[in-house]
């Protein structure tokens, strides 16, 4: 590496190094190792980060401290609080919204959930990357992902562009040669599309961990629809078999799993699969905890008008038999038919139907949403969510007392008024109250009751509330409870109170607070002998009723 060295090893790095080894890193340094970062620096090892600090390892840290401290330049501080806290400081912080995702992060992790992704997504690659980015986080969370990519509106773009028209018979696509090609081309296209758009997802996340996303026709097979009213439907069939098994080995993996509209059947035929029926289907077999669709379109309430943000599979069966959708054809349709149809209700509800069928066949949930970012997250992760909700009815066998159901609530009563719960009240007075009273009944048994009093200024108590003695400890006082809260919302009831001398911490649980006796409404008359503590709760929306079923108990 030199010339004429004169070290018993030949190496030189410098010229006239005195040094044995023959390495230099810089000049003159009487250092035993020759190492030098600085210059004139006297500390035993050669290193130096400032300039003449005195400390004996060499580091400063901050040039203004030097010679603050004896031993070292570090000092320690008692933050003050109150000035992190500035006065007119917003109340919601990033601590409250993640302490306020947390049990629904939790609840979902490792539960499955299907999302369906309608054409229109496609040719619009901004959006389409959004949604994967949404998809990406779920992921990470620890949720396990089936993605359907729908490619309806795509082929009839294609058909549209060479002058022709889809057949439809009662709702259901005929699906020729033609139509076919179309639809293999298309779901070939979404399935790059979603790949690209995932990767690029993941990538910007710089994550370690590997994802994989896996697509074919191992997933499902098909079947063909065949020939109904003397019409032949040719290449379009329904799912036949969903591989479950394959389906959350491939979850457990740690992978995404994809499914489009083309599938096979054992002879190897190939046939077309409505996308959306698809996804519901699924949803059922693998036992899915949700299945989400997007879709631009909403439901309003006429009366308040506002959009509806949770909705009873009762009610929205109801909907969908005034659009002449019977409830057979849930999964098999794809055009409402009924007399209110538009093009934009017909869509939606469509979807509202996969969404019934799949509440129908065991799924928890189902969710109609906006293709918007963060849509999803939103939906998941917040009680007000962003689109609409659709569960099952949990309050099946919850009605309006009746005459002949007063020696039973006076059973159930009866205990709780010996042991000084609740106020005796006579049959003349159950009587007289009885039109503010609901129960639960099962095979014509009364297993719960509770009254639902409306007082002026909005307000409303909540009184009796019992649970036969046999039938406690299952979840019952809180579907109760929770109906009420709906009865009161649809009355435009602002708040509810309660009057308690033993089960304060039950209610206080489920949301209501301490307060004084002088809220309640003036017409309501309180017992100072009695000496009841006052609880009360603010009402939100029907959606913040429906976040509070999710945690209950009897559904883990």
């Amino acid at each position: 590496l030199g010339t004429d060295v004169g070290s018993p090893d030949g190496f030189e790095l410098g010229t006239d190094v005195g040094s044995p080894d023959g390495f230099e890193l810089g000049t003159d340094v009487g250092s035993p190792d020759g190492f030098e970062l600085g210059t004139d620096v006297g500390s035993p090892d050669g290193f130096e980060l400032g300039t003449d600090v005195g400390s004996p390892d060499g580091f400063e840290l901050d040039p203004k401290f030097a010679g603050s401290l004896e031993e070292n330049s570090f000092e320690i501080q008692r933050k003050n609080v109150d000035r992190e806290l500035p006065s007119g400081a917003p109340e919601s912080t990033f601590s409250d919204l993640f302490r306020h995702c947390a049990p629904y992060i939790a609840m979902h992790r490792n539960s499955a959930v299907v999302i369906h992704f309608p054409s229109r997504v496609f040719s619009e690659p901004t959006a389409l990357r959004t949604l994967m980015d949404d998809v990406a986080i779920l992921h990470l969370l620890g949720l396990k992902l089936i993605l359907v990519a729908g490619i309806r509106e795509k082929v009839l773009d294609r058909l549209s562009a060479e002058g022709l028209q889809l057949r439809l018979h009662k709702g259901m696509q005929v699906t020729d040669r033609k139509v076919l090609q179309f639809v293999k081309e298309e779901s070939g296209v979404a399935r790059f599309e979603i790949e690209s758009a995932l990767a690029k997802a993941f990538g910007g996340m710089f994550t370690q961990r590997s994802t994989t996303l896996v697509s074919g026709n191992s997933f499902y097979s098909a079947k063909p629809l065949g020939v109904r009213d003397g019409v032949d439907l040719q290449s379009t069939g329904e799912v036949r078999r969903v591989e479950t098994e394959n389906i959350r080995k491939r979850l457990d993996a740690g992978d995404i799993v994809l499914l489009t509209s083309v599938a096979h059947c054992a002879s190897g035929e190939i046939f077309y699969v409505p996308s959306e029926g698809l996804a519901a289907q699924c949803a059922i077999d693998i036992k899915a905890s949700k299945v989400v669709f997007y879709t631009e379109d909403r439901l309003v309430d006429r009366a308040l008008q506002k959009s509806v943000q949770s909705l009873q599979i009762s009610h929205a069966k109801q909907l969908l038999n005034d659009f002449g959708i019977r409830e057979g054809d849930y999964i098999r349709s794809e055009d409402a038919q009924g007399p209110q149809s538009t093009v934009a209700s017909s869509s939606f509800v469509n979807l509202l139907a996969k969404c019934v069928a799949a509440v129908n066949g065991g799924v928890t949930r189902a969710h109609l949403i906006p293709p918007l970012a963060g849509s999803l997250l939103e939906e998941l992760f917040t009680r007000d969510g962003s689109g609409v909700l659709i569960s099952r009815d949990v309050y099946e066998g919850i009605r309006a007392a009746r005459d002949s159901d007063i020696a039973a609530i006076q059973e159930i009563l009866k205990p709780l008024e010996v042991e000084g719960v609740l106020v005796p009240r006579s049959r003349e007075v159950l009587e007289k109250e009885l039109k503010h009273c609901h129960v639960l009944a099962r095979d014509g048994s009364v297993l719960a009751c509770a009254m639902l009093i409306p007082y002026e200024d909005s307000q409303a108590e909540i009184a009796c509330l019992a649970v036969h003695p046999s039938f406690r400890c299952e979840g019952r006082g809180e579907v109760l409870l929770a109906y009420l809260e709906r009865v009161a919302l649809s009355m435009g009831t602002r708040s509810l109170f309660v009057l308690s001398t033993r089960t304060m911490l039950w209610f206080e649980e489920r949301g209501f607070v301490p307060a004084d006796p002088s809220s309640l409404p003036p017409s309501r008359e309180y017992n100072e002998r009695r000496a009841s503590k006052v609880y009360t709760k603010r009402l939100g929306t029907e959606r913040d009723v429906s976040a509070e079923e999710l945690l209950w108990n009897v559904f883990r």
